[in-house]
């Protein structure tokens, strides 16, 4: 491992638990939310088709709604896990590397030589979404 120090181990330690969190939660809802969803298009297709729609029908496409909102949700929620833990892990290979190349190392400077354009752009590109 070319990023081996106490912050690099920590920083994969916590990667991996937020991953393995964020693929429970996919392994355990996806099957849930893709029978959630079968049974709400059903739904939606028997009240669209109605002419009249009943309070009941309005109050089941509320339903629908909170259903929908709630699930989407903690779809985010697990892509910001794993989008932030790979980020962080990203960061720690970086900088290890970064640090490798500096004392010398020929490997991490063909390394660094081939991150270092791709990881700028994609600072620059974070800072660009916060300021907007």
């Amino acid at each position: 491992m070319l990023y081996d120090d106490d912050k690099a181990r920590d920083a994969a330690a916590d990667f991996k638990q937020q991953l393995d969190k964020a693929r429970q939660f996919a392994a355990d809802e996806a099957p849930k939310i893709s029978a959630t969803m079968k049974a709400m298009m059903a739904e939606l297709e028997v009240i669209m088709q109605k002419p009249q729609k009943t309070p009941e029908d309005i109050a089941m496409l509320e339903e629908m709604e909170t259903v929908l909102k709630t699930q989407l949700k903690r779809m985010m929620d697990a892509k910001a896990i794993i989008g932030e833990s790979l980020t962080g892990q990203s960061t720690a290979f970086y900088n290890q590397i970064k640090k490798l190349a500096a004392e010398g190392n020929e490997e991490a400077q063909k390394i660094m030589a081939d991150l270092q354009p791709s990881y700028q752009a994609m600072l620059r590109e974070s800072m660009n979404n916060n300021l907007q």
